[in-house]
């Protein structure tokens, strides 16, 4: 199937958009605003958003974070949106443990279940 060279220009405006969009910070689909309720999902909820900044701040596509993390791809975009119910806090500590610039400091608070790994 041929693709007229007037739709490639749109397509390729549409996905400039939408990296324009992730770029900023904009969430798809994602369970970023989920409250956690478990402790276990808050330091999950906080490991997932680390591996997000990482990605957006050293400008990483998804197969290149998924290489970083030894995950497969479809694996690191269900991490890159918050579908951490998917894993074991075990696997995504392990995952952590894989950037080098990340020191573990945590700091809990109980009444709200707000977690910050500093």
């Amino acid at each position: 199937m041929r693709v007229s060279k007037t739709e490639q220009k749109r397509i390729r405006g549409k996905f400039k958009e939408i990296d324009k969009d992730i770029r900023s910070g904009k969430k798809f689909r994602s369970r970023a605003g989920v409250d956690p309720k478990t402790i276990a999902e808050a330091l999950k909820k906080e490991i997932c958003q680390k591996f997000v900044r990482y990605k957006t701040e050293n400008r990483l596509t998804n197969r290149g974070i998924a290489k970083i993390l030894r995950v497969t791809e479809p694996q690191a975009s269900q991490i890159l949106a918050y579908h951490f119910n998917m894993f074991s806090l075990d696997f995504l500590v392990d995952r952590l443990e894989l950037l080098a610039s990340v020191d573990l400091e945590t700091k809990v608070s109980t009444d709200r279940l707000k977690i910050s790994i500093a």
